[in-house]
């Protein structure tokens, strides 16, 4: 089950990088505000019990191995960065 006010509350988190004067979120790739949000993140996954790994394109992947061994994964993913002048919402939420 999603704990939603976990959920809101880590967007909110997630939202402070790159944080605009207007109030929105300015967070493109591979920017100063994306680098930070990236060790963020890989705070919250390795605290939440996920082995991170960083791809050759910068992604995070965070595993955590089932209790059955030989069953095919499960995967899912999303992105952080944002268009310019995006909501919080825009990266987390938008895929």
């Amino acid at each position: 089950m999603v704990d939603g006010e976990r959920l809101n509350r880590r967007i909110g988190d997630l939202g402070a990088f790159g944080r605009t004067p207007t109030g929105g979120v300015t967070r493109l790739a591979y920017s100063e505000a994306d680098r930070e949000a990236c060790g963020w993140i890989e705070e919250v996954m390795v605290a939440a019990g996920l082995e991170v790994h960083v791809d050759a394109a910068g992604n995070r992947v965070g595993r955590r191995s089932g209790s059955e061994g030989g069953l095919p994964p499960i995967a899912m993913g999303s992105h952080i960065d944002s268009v310019a002048d995006g909501g919080r919402y825009d990266g987390p939420v938008g895929s």
